[in-house]
């Protein structure tokens, strides 16, 4: 029983098709390597985790200044109607004012206790990039 044309055409196909994915996943695999050796790889990570971090740090210091100039319009409210209301205003209302300027200003320093911590937590996953690279 002989083999015919469509058989053999088809083999060869098979074998071309094998020999492409062998072929494509050897150079995939020298890139690879070659970009470790080069450091390409930890580069792109540092740049990557650098890229992340920025964000981060950008959207908490975005955060921070909203919440300062928030303190601040509440700062300014408040000495407007101290000025304003001097005498009809009731202790108690003043001290719920503290109240609130207390506790905004206490968010605040959360929130830059929170940046900080990313900081250091941030320079602390490049250091462990670095580390591991070299």
């Amino acid at each position: 029983m002989g083999t015919n044309d469509s058989d053999e055409q088809s083999l060869i196909d098979k074998g071309k098709d094998r020999l492409r994915g062998v072929t494509s996943a050897g150079r995939r695999n020298v890139r690879k390597a070659t970009d470790t050796f080069t450091g390409k790889a930890i580069e792109d990570s540092i740049a990557e985790y650098t890229d992340v971090y920025t964000q981060v740090l950008l959207g908490i210091n975005a955060k921070l200044e909203e919440e300062s100039s928030r303190v601040d319009a509440i700062e300014s409210d408040n000495q407007s109607l101290r000025i304003e209301l001097s005498g009809k205003v009731q202790a108690d209302q003043l001290l719920d004012l503290r109240t609130q300027i207390i506790s905004l200003r206490a968010q605040v320093r959360i929130a830059q206790m929170i940046a900080v911590g990313a900081i250091v937590l941030s320079l602390g996953s490049l250091a462990g990039v670095i580390w591991i690279a070299i």
